[in-house]
């Protein structure tokens, strides 16, 4: 017996259509990353091709009907942002948004904080690490992913065949360790 069973009618399109009508248009590749939260109180969908090819993130809450009420966007004004929400992924507080074709598909991140209420506020962006290399394209972020306790946060660029890991410490700046594969499976 499988754990999943695909029922079309206890999905509806109805819950959040008129939400998404009015803030986005044909090309801004809305759906092309979704998150629900850990909690399950929020969910923030990508849209890489929006404004302009800079692209942002809608981020919602969900109620106990599993109705979406928007909250925000997580936009960006960093010089050299392109197809920001291509990869997103939430934790209880902190929302993390890829944005892999950015200066150049080198790569950059843009994390956000979300309060209690859900007001998200964007507190870092993170730009492909130089440190291995050349500047070159990498894509970091094309994948992100937070623990489950929003502690650590993972960044994937294959194009350099790199995994990023970052830690969420308040006493340290940046913490970059790197997982390198080397191309060949064993």
């Amino acid at each position: 017996k499988t754990a999943y069973e695909i029922r079309p009618r206890d999905w509806s399109s109805d819950v959040c259509s008129s939400d998404l009508a009015g803030k986005f248009a044909t090309g801004d590749l809305i759906g092309s990353s979704v998150r629900i939260s850990k909690n399950g109180d929020f969910a923030v969908v990508g849209a890489p091709g929006a404004n302009s090819g800079i692209g942002r993130a809608l981020h919602y809450a969900i109620d106990f009907n599993g109705v979406l009420s928007p909250l925000g966007l997580i936009d960006s004004n960093a010089n050299g942002m392109t197809g920001l929400g291509q990869s997103v992924d939430q934790g209880n507080h902190w929302v993390v948004v890829g944005a892999p074709t950015s200066s150049t598909n080198k790569g950059a991140i843009s994390i956000a904080e979300r309060d209690t209420g859900g007001t998200v506020i964007v507190k870092q962006y993170i730009t492909a690490p130089d440190s291995f290399g050349s500047s070159a394209a990498k894509l970091f972020g094309q994948s992100v992913a937070l623990s489950e306790d929003d502690a650590w946060l993972y960044v994937g660029a294959p194009t350099a065949n790199k995994v990023y890991v970052f830690a969420l410490r308040q006493d340290l700046t940046e913490t970059i360790v790197t997982i390198t594969g080397t191309g060949v499976d064993k």
